[in-house]
């Protein structure tokens, strides 16, 4: 007959806590700003799973707080008001320079825009948009920087139009508003009536970076938790759900190289007092 062995109420109680995740002792709020490419609505409904798995993961309350454009997103950057954030290279390496982030994780591979117009209008060159309506989302957003980065003269360039979303440009595209757009390459797949004029140099993915101000243990938790949503069902679902094959380790230099293409934004930052300043009519907010 086998052995068998009589564990002790204290020796259950350990075994016990050992089976389930070390939550903190005290749980704190983080907001998690992502890059508002989608508009709001949007951005909650797609990326509030993500949230919700890693406040499962580390215990803490963490939200997702959508900003409406790239004018209001900058600004509260630059106010200090996100905890976390999921963006583009060139805002991640410049929080990291300038805001003392520290970025914690990030998709693999890389990302580039593209310039488009309607399936029905052969454009060929970005020289024939010249005097033509362009969409693109406002700066400081990467569309935004590459489509001014095709353009040094500025006698010679097309007639900007901002629009809230990468959305809203494709639509303004298709409705005939303007004769072409500056969007994210990942999106064109998705519209078959848009033919590609030409695509951007890449850059790193969206990265994950953290302010200072949250607690290393909650960064360490965190980075957990993001590098191994492969490695649960639960991660797996959500990193389906989003559309993406997961996140990786990285290196601050691999974002701080790409800080300074926001030097070529009609949008810069006024060290002394943090407020934005738009140094182009044709690049002004979209009105209300």
């Amino acid at each position: 007959m086998p052995s068998t062995t009589l564990l002790s109420p204290r020796s259950l109680v350990l075994a016990a806590c050992l089976a389930v995740p070390l939550l903190p002792a005290s749980a704190d709020e983080f907001v998690i700003a992502v890059q508002p490419v989608l508009s709001q609505a949007r951005t909650m409904e797609v990326y509030a799973p993500l949230a919700d798995y890693l406040s499962e993961r580390t215990g803490h309350e963490i939200r997702i707080e959508p900003s409406r454009n790239f004018y209001s997103y900058w600004t509260r950057m630059n106010r200090g008001e996100f905890d976390l954030v999921l963006d583009a290279a060139h805002f991640t390496g410049f929080r990291i320079k300038n805001l003392g982030y520290e970025v914690i994780a990030a998709l693999p591979d890389t990302v580039s825009y593209s310039l488009v117009s309607a399936g029905s209008d052969l454009i060929l060159s970005a020289d024939e948009l010249i005097g033509k309506p362009v969409a693109t989302m406002g700066p400081p957003s990467l569309g935004a920087i590459r489509l001014e980065q095709l353009y040094d003269n500025p006698m010679r360039e097309p007639l900007f139009l901002t629009t809230d979303t990468a959305s809203d440009a494709i639509d303004m595209v298709l409705s005939g508003k303007a004769v072409a757009a500056m969007v994210p390459t990942p999106m064109v797949n998705g519209y078959r009536k848009l033919n590609t004029i030409q695509i951007t140099e890449s850059t790193p993915h969206l990265a994950f970076s953290a302010a200072k101000r949250v607690p290393l243990n909650v960064r360490v938790a965190l980075r957990t938790a993001l590098i191994g949503m492969n490695s649960d069902e639960r991660g797996s679902e959500v990193l389906a759900a989003l559309r993406l094959p997961g996140f990786e380790l990285t290196d601050t230099e691999t974002y701080t190289a790409f800080a300074g293409l926001l030097e070529h934004s009609r949008v810069r930052l006024r060290p002394n007092d943090r407020k934005v300043e738009v140094t182009d009519v044709a690049l002004a907010p979209p009105a209300e």
